[in-house]
């Protein structure tokens, strides 16, 4: 069982499945970077999402175009949907010392 940090873009989102907080989250996004999954908003996604036994998904609020299908899946789903504003991410994302927007550290800073 996993929360899900998903940086949503266009069509597809960024996905880091965690099962708790690393106890070095730097070191932890280092070692297991390529662990983090790019997916299409499509089938297979959903797929892949529900093998992964979230039992949350966490998410930036973006363009309603952009989140709706992840939100529509996760209520369809039952999965409780945990939404980070903006501001929130980039703290927390300057607090692992990571660069501004980049994918795949936007996810794991979810």
């Amino acid at each position: 069982m996993n929360i899900l940090g998903i940086d949503i873009g266009r069509n597809s989102a960024t996905v880091c499945a965690l099962h708790e907080y690393p106890e070095q989250p730097l070191r932890y996004f280092q070692t297991h970077r390529k662990e983090i999954i790019k997916l299409k908003a499509d089938e297979d996604a959903i797929a892949k999402i529900l093998e992964l036994k979230p039992i949350g998904l966490v998410m930036e609020p973006t363009g309603i175009w952009y989140s709706n299908f992840w939100k529509h899946l996760a209520t369809f789903h039952k999965i409780p949907i945990y939404w980070i504003g903006h501001g929130d991410l980039a703290a927390q994302r300057k607090s692992y010392g990571f660069r501004n927007k980049r994918d795949d550290e936007d996810a794991f800073a979810l």
